[in-house]
């Protein structure tokens, strides 16, 4: 079963305003978190793709990066209970 099956999904107002603003980014944006359901982590170094494998094993913290044709995006996904991840966030790097 997919980890982060139960997880809500939310994005800041500047990711929410790019997507309404460019079809070809809210493409990327549906692609890109696809990307992260099937667990690849896009444009991460290997040594934080291989801790963000790790964290699965525990349900920590994960933190995936994308290219689009507008900016990169970060998804991160937390777990805020035991049964799993209840948190996706879309965010821009420098709202972190």
């Amino acid at each position: 079963m997919n980890p982060f099956v139960k997880a809500r999904i939310y994005q800041t107002v500047t990711v929410a305003e790019l997507a309404r603003k460019s079809e070809l980014f809210k493409t990327e944006l549906i692609i890109s978190l696809g990307r992260f359901y099937r667990l690849d982590w896009g444009e991460v170094t290997p040594e934080d793709a291989e801790l963000n494998d790790e964290a699965l094993k525990h349900k920590d913290f994960i933190l995936a990066g994308y290219d689009t044709s507008e900016v990169k995006i970060w998804i991160i996904a937390d777990n805020n209970n035991s049964s799993g991840y209840d948190t996706i966030t879309i965010l821009l790097p420098e709202e972190y």
